[in-house]
């Protein structure tokens, strides 16, 4: 069978009998096969010009408490090989993951060394050619295994053919075809297995086609047959010419037979680098002791370990890191499509993923369409997440549906207790006492969105850091899809209220209560969604809104009137927004009513003849035109939150990949290719001092 899948029905090409003829019916499928856009990369090999190397040349890093947590630490791994990283707990493993994925880089800004990529510094293209997993991966929980594969690729590839070939591709080679109509679930919800969710995890980064994997712990939590499945399917990927770099803790000798290079990692040194077959004969010389007739190979090199001293370090070739073929190390194709390069660098600078003849990734690279897929732009991409949040909005009970029916009840007790308020005198109290609830209650219940948006931002966070979508494509589609949901949330609550209560039609009427109770909600969600941004602990969330919340109603003027507020509390007056919606309220409640005198003696009723001075008396205008501008105030707050959410998520992320950024462009002369070729030559004169005097082992220079 040929190694690719078709997805069209229709696509039937002719086939002519005899040996002679199989090369070109092959052929015949492969072009019929790019024509339709179905060819899968991930089901037959890597080509050589998408292959990469990744290596890390003395690592050291040290944390802001001075600890030293790697100590010149060098590794590398070639396509077609596993690098499986080892170690005691302690010993530095995430970190050095973390540091040569490119991950949660503001941790690393005091490192030490380089990384590399076909034995050139890595780049801002990074992020296109590798894929990253961490040992929690978080997914949306209301979505289908299949479902959360089909979004993921409308993010990460345009052509809708090769999009619905891609997925049936992943789901088959991750071995998901179980579980693919299964929901993912969370702590609350079963769903799916851990092991699925490995799996599944995997299968988001391949649909990229990624060149290097690097897979933070993708055994933990599992049991043994399924550790061993999620290993075996590492090991197909390698075999095809991906690069897997994996971290794992105690795999079983099963496991090990799978590995090709082992580091050893013991107090952040390197104890022991270099094929995983002569790790255990290398660790016999050291220990004096024998393995065990059945005894696991990983778990005699924990107990050979011995901190402080390098068993043995293989020392990078040259020829096998730099690939053959590759583009970023093939110095024809930039002297021969300079033209080609520099539209490549435009279509980068405009924000634009392809122009005219040729597209272009991140990193300025040219390319045709059928090396990797060819990214959506942002506008599609935009309207896949809105429709991804409208079905999690949908499903999600806790969401929506709960704060609805509670918004309701509570629309119902607040109509029921101050049902059918009169104008008069004694009941002006209970009148403001009524807006003061609303306030309280409607607003403070938006705090039950802060998991929902604690999950998203995870899931966020991932996708950016990937490449797939850019932070301003989350931020418009959490602007426009809350909406329509908290318009309902007032909706619902409102129209008891005003009707079981009779506020009466004297001021703006129902439809300026409905759009002030709904902005009230929509301010206080993109508050919520503000403080998650640079909060990820839910329980700090929760003490940082609820008290930004109590000194927001002490400031808004109804408990105190502004003219009594101390000057050190004005500022905080007018930024607390429930200020602007408590104004609306008591508006729409008060004016043009007359106040009815039923107090004995008869002359207290001269305080307050008409609902203007109530008005007055709280230092609420009674202008029409300043109730709108209150209206606007809310508008503005709920903007300004979401774009402070922008640009923090923007700077965490730019802290993130800060040392990915690429170099600027350069023509390729010949005096530029000797600076290029001079590390390369002290290295290698370098790796020759090491060399001296001493043998090779298994054709590798020690």
């Amino acid at each position: 069978p040929l190694p690719f899948v078709i997805a069209s029905k229709n696509f039937k090409p002719k086939m002519e009998g005899g040996a002679m003829n199989e090369t070109k019916n092959k052929r015949r499928w492969v072009n019929g096969a790019r024509r339709y856009g179905t060819l899968s990369n991930l089901a037959m090999p890597l080509p050589k010009k998408l292959q990469r190397s990744l290596w890390a040349d003395r690592i050291s890093f040290t944390s802001y408490s001075g600890k030293r947590i790697l100590d010149n630490v060098s590794a590398f791994a070639v396509p077609g090989d596993i690098l499986a990283i080892m170690g005691p707990s302690g010993a530095g493993k995430t970190t050095f993951m973390d540091l040569m994925a490119g991950r949660e880089m503001n941790r690393f800004r005091g490192f030490e060394g380089s990384v590399k990529v076909n034995g050139r510094p890595r780049t801002g293209g990074f992020v296109e050619i590798s894929g990253h997993t961490s040992s929690s991966p978080v997914f949306i929980a209301t979505l289908t295994v299949r479902e959360t594969i089909q979004y993921a690729a409308s993010l990460s590839i345009a052509d809708s053919i090769l999009r619905a070939t891609r997925v049936e591709t992943v789901i088959q080679e991750l071995h998901l075809e179980r579980c693919q109509d299964n929901f993912i679930g969370s702590s609350l919800t079963k769903g799916i297995s851990d092991g699925e969710r490995k799996r599944l995890a995997i299968a988001l980064q391949l649909l990229r086609t990624p060149s290097i994997l690097l897979l933070d712990e993708p055994t933990s939590g599992l049991d043994t047959t399924s550790s061993r499945q999620v290993v075996s399917i590492l090991r197909g990927l390698a075999d095809r010419g991906f690069t897997v770099i994996i971290n794992i803790h105690s795999p079983d000798s099963r496991i090990y037979s799978q590995f090709d290079r082992l580091l050893m990692l013991v107090a952040g040194r390197v104890q022991y680098f270099g094929k995983a077959a002569y790790a255990v004969e290398s660790y016999m010389r050291i220990c004096q002791t024998k393995i065990g007739q059945f005894q696991n190979p990983a778990e005699y090199l924990f107990e050979c370990s011995v901190t402080g001293r390098t068993i043995y370090q293989e020392l990078p070739n040259l020829a096998e890191i730099e690939v053959r073929g590759s583009r970023t190390t093939s110095e024809p194709i930039m002297r021969n499509l300079p033209a080609a390069r520099n539209r490549c660098i435009e279509c980068v600078q405009s924000a634009l993923l392809c122009c005219c003849c040729c597209c272009c990734d991140k990193s300025g690279e040219p390319h045709d369409g059928s090396d990797r897929p060819r990214p959506p732009r942002c506008l599609w991409q935009f309207f896949v997440l809105l429709r991804r949040s409208f079905l999690d909005n949908r499903r999600n009970v806790a969401k929506y549906y709960i704060r609805g029916a509670i918004y309701f009840l509570i629309g119902v007790m607040i109509g029921t207790a101050w049902f059918d308020l009169k104008t008069s005198f004694t009941r002006l109290h209970d009148r403001q006492t009524m807006l003061m609830v609303i306030i309280v209650f409607y607003s403070f219940m938006q705090v039950a969105s802060l998991p929902s948006f604690l999950t998203e931002l995870k899931v966020m966070n991932q996708e950016v850091l990937d490449g797939v979508y850019p932070v301003s494509a989350h931020v418009v589609q959490s602007l426009l899809g809350g909406i329509v949901p908290n318009m309902f949330l007032a909706f619902f609550s409102s129209y008891a209220i005003f009707n079981l209560v009779g506020i009466g039609p004297e001021g703006g009427g129902y439809y300026l209560f409905l759009i002030n109770v709904f902005l009230l909600l929509y301010v206080a969600e993109s508050f919520a969604e503000f403080i998650c941004t640079f909060i990820q602990n839910l329980l700090v969330a929760l003490c940082v809104y609820a008290a930004f919340f109590t000194v927001s109603f002490i400031a808004m003027g109804l408990l105190i009137p502004v003219s009594h507020l101390p000057e050190w509390w004005k500022p905080m007056h007018f930024a607390s927004f429930h200020k602007y919606a408590i104004e609306v309220f008591m508006w729409n409640a008060f004016h043009g009513w007359k106040v009815t005198c039923d107090k004995r003696p008869k002359a207290l009723c001269r305080l307050y003849r008409t609902g203007d001075d109530i008005l007055i008396d709280r230092d609420i205008s009674t202008e029409e035109e300043d109730i709108y501008k209150d209206l606007r105030s809310l508008v503005f707050l709920s903007l300004f939150y979401r774009c402070m959410s922008w640009l923090i998520l923007t700077l965490k992320v730019w802290s993130n990949t800060w040392s990915l950024s690429p170099p600027a462009y350069v023509p390729l002369t010949a005096a530029r290719r000797d600076v290029e070729e001079a590390p390369a030559v002290v290295l290698a004169s370098g790796a020759a001092r090491h060399n001296t005097g001493r043998g090779d082992h298994d054709g590798h220079r020690r």
